[in-house]
């Protein structure tokens, strides 16, 4: 990837982690919220369907080709269909993935005349960038930050292996054995957060709703348990409610 020219002595940078950086925007509206846009670089160790979708934003908001785009994934990056998801990305981006490593990364870096670098915990996906509480900073690097960074990405693309047509054919093999294991995950989870849950009249798995008018979450605003609750997040399920 060719670097543009690039002057900046000091580091201009704020942090999210409340849904909302100091822009008052969020983490999906500071990805597209920059100017002139020539590459862009991403690590993250996890991505979901809603992940996708953001690379297909920043595609058509940037007007960058496939080749300009560069994803990097730990080899565990998803276990809801993975094989769908990278041959989905292998069609929009330059998709990579870090096999045999402990791949941990959450890396986002946007080059062009203004660059802006994003780094913390938030994965690329609906938990990581909506529902989690995370810590990220997001800033217009120094000239010392973005050579680290490019670093990084080279250490990156050294480790990883392009996606290939027989790499997306393992994944999607592995889906029914994936399934079983989800379920036996979510009962996991159920278990382990269970006891502020404990009074809920029902569980999110307990129905499919996914072709109803109201999600889970939107029925969970009534709870019990959130009837007291005033947080940011719990009025805005509210209100989308209503």
């Amino acid at each position: 990837v060719a670097e543009p020219k690039y002057r900046r002595d000091k580091e201009i940078s704020m942090f999210y982690w409340k849904g909302k950086t100091d822009n008052n925007l969020t983490l999906t509206e500071e990805l597209l919220s920059c100017g002139s846009i020539k590459s862009i670089q991403i690590a993250t160790a996890f991505i979901s369907t809603e992940g996708v979708a953001i690379v297909r934003q920043l595609l058509v908001k940037y007007h960058l080709s496939k080749e300009r785009l560069f994803l990097y994934l730990s080899e565990q990056f998803s276990s809801d269909k993975p094989g769908d998801l990278l041959e989905q990305l292998s069609e929009i981006c330059t998709v990579k993935v870090l096999l045999e490593q402990n791949f941990h990364a959450k890396v986002f870096l946007l080059s062009g005349i203004e660059t802006k670098l994003i780094y913390g915990s938030s994965n690329l996906t609906t938990g990581g960038f909506t529902r989690n509480i995370e810590f990220d900073y997001i800033g217009m690097p120094s000239v010392e930050a973005l050579a680290k960074t490019h670093e990084f990405f080279s250490y990156c693309e050294k480790l990883s292996t392009v996606v290939s047509s027989e790499m997306i054919t393992y994944y999607k093999d592995q889906q029914p054995t994936l399934d079983e294991l989800n379920q036996t995950q979510r009962n996991l989870k159920k278990r382990l957060t269970g006891f502020s849950k404990k009074d809920d009249p029902f569980c999110e798995n307990d129905y499919d709703l996914s072709n109803s008018y109201f999600s889970f979450e939107d029925y969970e605003t009534f709870f019990s348990r959130n009837a007291k609750s005033n947080d940011t997040k719990t009025r805005q399920r509210r209100l989308s409610v209503q």
